[in-house]
This record gives C-alpha cells, sequence and structure tokens, in this order.
C-alpha cells in the first residue's frame, strides 16, 4: 500500500497548509518549475490526492503569489532552455501533460475546490483554473492569452472549459482575437465568481472556502458528480491535443 504523505509541505515553488477544516495550497515564485519538474509535480499530486483521502480536509483553496503564473517567468525558462540546447518541443509536451495531470486530478477532487487568482494570469493557468468550482480574483487579476503571439495552441484544456462558461462563438472569439481580460471582464463573463481587495485578498478566499466546507459530504459529492460529468469528454481532449503538441 502507497504511504500517505503529509498534507503539510513547504519548498521554493510551493507550500501547503491547514486553516481548520480547509487544505491550502499556496503557489510560490514560479509555478511554470512545477509543471516542468516530475519530482515536483509528482509530490503536488500526491498531496493533492491527500485531500480526497484526508477526512480532516473538507475543501480545498489554491491561491498565487503575484507573479508566478505570468509570462515572463514562462519566457524566462524558455530563454534558458534554448542556451542549454534543450529540445523545446519535449519541453513543451512534458509541461502540457503535467499540466493536464493537474487538471485531472483537481475534476476527481471529491470536494469543493476554489482558486484564489492573482495578477498577471497566463493562458496555461487561465484554462487549468476553469477547473475549479469556484474562483475569486483580486482587483489587479488579468487573464493574458498570449498564445497566437507565440503560434501555439491555447494549452490547459482552455479550449475545453471556456466554451462551458461564455458559450461557443464567445469562446472561439477570446480564443482568435482577445489579448487581455481584466477582472471586472472576467467577473461580467462568469470567469470568476467574486472580486476582492488585496489588502485581504488570503484572508476573503479563506473565508469564503471555509462557508463552503459546511456542505453535507454525501449532498456535495453527488452534486460534484452531476455537475461534472465530462470525464471522458476531457480525456478525449487530451488524447486529440496530444496530436498537436509537438506542431
Amino acid at each position: 500500500m502507497k504511504n500517505q504523505i503529509s498534507f503539510v509541505y513547504e519548498d521554493q515553488d510551493f507550500k501547503s497548509y491547514l486553516d481548520g477544516n480547509i487544505g491550502i495550497i499556496k503557489l510560490k515564485c514560479n509555478a511554470y518549475e512545477i509543471v516542468r519538474d516530475y519530482s515536483e509535480s509528482e509530490y503536488l499530486f500526491s498531496i493533492l490526492e491527500n485531500v480526497i483521502t484526508n477526512p480532516e480536509i473538507c475543501a480545498l483553496l489554491l491561491f498565487n503569489d503575484p507573479g508566478c503564473l505570468n509570462e515572463e517567468e514562462y519566457n524566462q525558462k524558455k530563454e534558458k532552455e534554448r542556451s542549454d540546447n534543450i529540445d523545446n518541443s519535449i519541453v513543451r509536451s512534458r509541461q502540457i501533460n503535467v499540466l493536464n495531470n493537474f487538471i485531472k486530478h483537481i475534476i476527481e477532487l471529491n470536494k469543493p475546490v476554489v482558486f484564489g487568482l492573482r495578477g498577471i494570469i497566463s493562458t496555461p493557468f487561465f484554462g487549468a483554473s476553469l477547473a475549479a468550482d469556484f474562483r475569486f480574483a483580486d482587483e489587479n487579476m488579468c487573464f493574458l492569452l498570449s498564445h497566437l503571439k507565440h503560434a501555439k495552441h491555447p494549452s490547459g484544456a482552455l479550449p475545453f472549459f471556456l466554451p462551458k462558461y461564455v458559450g461557443q462563438g464567445k469562446a472561439t472569439e477570446i480564443l482568435f482575437t482577445s489579448q487581455k481580460i481584466n477582472s471586472s471582464e472576467a467577473l461580467t463573463l462568469s470567469l470568476i465568481n467574486e472580486i476582492f481587495s488585496e489588502e485581504d485578498f488570503e484572508t476573503r478566499c479563506i473565508l469564503e472556502t471555509k462557508k463552503l466546507s459546511g456542505i453535507t459530504p454525501s449532498i456535495l459529492r453527488a452534486t460534484k458528480r452531476l455537475l461534472i460529468g465530462y470525464e471522458k469528454e476531457l480525456n478525449d481532449y487530451f488524447e486529440n491535443e496530444s496530436k498537436f503538441i509537438l506542431i
């Protein structure tokens, strides 16, 4: 039997801790390092699996330090990989596979999942955040869609999730013409649930997540399974996406 690791953990990339009956994962200086490094991502996945089996955890909150999900971090990694003569297509394939695995873990959680979004959120993490049940943003949050500039397809399952929120027509418009979506626009489009001020952002995210943690577990599980009936469709999407990763 696989030993269950402790939920409480911290390194240079992320921190996980408990606040009452909610588990909190804070992405720190460079979230791209997590999806680039298999050992780091596997440890994160083990912590997510702990949420499923740990009866003391009734909800999960993930939030990021401002700056760690933006394009600048991604571009710095790409430049380093070029200087080290690393095949960028292989790195991209690995990053997408890890990110897709992260999304699968989020979808499979049988407890409320909340994302707290701060600062600039690049395309891959924009898509991944839509896998959560709720999303809160600070006033400075902005979804940055830069995949066209880099001549890459939008990752993070964004083409899969976005039409579920805004409809096929609006999703097509966003993916082919939009560059940025600020927090107020995201709220209007129902891509986020609420905007909190930067001053008390973490406190408000924790407070709102604790409200969700009080839902009767059996009712919660049933409702989530009825809402999220697209696992096979999502797996088919990932399989289809694999054909385009190396293009």
